[in-house]
Formats: structure tokens, C-alpha cells, sequence
């Protein structure tokens, strides 16, 4: 492999870290227990998002070294049974027999299964692996004072009632 292709890869190898650091610092604050509805589209949308563009630049690393690297963990087996047991229990008879049922039941347990992978196999993700505690504690941070501020009645529940007063009853 020649430089240049070594150094792309890296650099892809590089975005597929930060990206998953930034997953790691939005999944929280997007599965906000303060929320009407934790498995809402908005939830499935940053998961489908960020493992759509992790998959594409691990995809363009494997062509440009010309190997496919995946590491396998102790934990790699019963994550994967656990997304194979969701996924089967899909396809069960008793469930509506519709694609927005099958997407809406499988998409999540997948996309996570899909984000440990990576997070596994991604040489820059291991060395950042130290980034990952602090950016999953700053998310706790700030989903904590987003839910003193609702608690208080300054939260972002008040500020999207002056946003949108339609939604919020006032038709005024």
C-alpha cells in the first residue's frame, strides 16, 4: 500500500471515530427519557444517519487497502444473537405483515449492532476509546440540566411552545 492510500485510509479511519463519538454524545441526548415517545422517528433517524455514513467510509477504506478487517469480541456473539432474536421475532406471523412494522421493530436493535461493530474494528475508534467515557458522561451532563431546566419550567418544552403556539394549544 502506498502512502497516499495509507494516509486516506487513515484519514477515513479517522471520520469513522469521530463519528462515532459524536453517536455516542447524541444518542443519549436523543433518547430523552423526558420525551413523549423514546423510539420516535427523530431517534431512528440519527442511528440510520450516522451507521449509513460509517458503513459508506468503512466501505471506501476496505476498496483503498484492499482488505476487509472486522474484530470479533466477547461480547460480538450475544449482541448478535440478541439483534438476530429481535429481527426473527419480526418476521413472527403473529405481527402485521407491513415493512413500516418490520422497520420500525428491527431498525434500532440493527443500527446498534452495526455501531459496536465499527466501534470494535476501527483502529482510530480504539485509540479515541478514551474520548468515548467523557463524551458519554458530557451527554449525561447535558441531558441532566436539560431535565432540571424542564423540571423548573425553563426547559426546551417552553421554548418550543413559544416556538410553535399552534401545537401547544394556544390559537391565538
Amino acid at each position: 500500500m502506498n502512502k497516499p492510500t495509507k494516509l486516506t485510509a487513515h484519514t477515513l479511519d479517522l471520520a469513522i471515530a469521530w463519528i462515532i463519538l459524536i453517536t455516542i454524545f447524541l444518542l443519549p441526548v436523543f433518547f430523552n427519557p423526558v420525551g413523549s415517545d423514546l423510539f420516535d422517528l427523530s431517534k431512528r433517524l440519527l442511528l440510520g444517519v450516522s451507521v449509513s455514513a460509517i458503513i459508506i467510509l468503512w466501505s471506501a477504506k476496505n476498496v483503498l487497502t484492499r482488505s476487509v478487517r472486522i474484530t470479533i469480541t466477547p461480547f460480538t456473539l450475544p449482541l448478535f444473537l440478541l439483534t438476530a432474536a429481535i429481527i426473527a421475532s419480526a418476521i413472527s406471523p403473529s405481527l402485521p405483515r407491513s415493512i413500516e412494522a418490520f422497520i420500525t421493530t428491527t431498525s434500532t436493535s440493527l443500527f446498534l449492532f452495526i455501531l459496536f461493530i465499527a466501534a470494535t474494528t476501527s483502529r482510530a475508534a480504539s485509540r479515541m476509546s478514551r474520548a468515548m467515557l467523557p463524551a458519554a458522561i458530557g451527554s449525561g451532563l447535558v441531558l441532566a440540566i436539560l431535565g432540571i431546566l424542564e423540571a423548573i419550567g425553563t426547559g426546551p418544552s417552553l421554548l418550543m411552545n413559544k416556538l410553535t403556539p399552534s401545537l401547544a394549544g394556544d390559537n391565538s
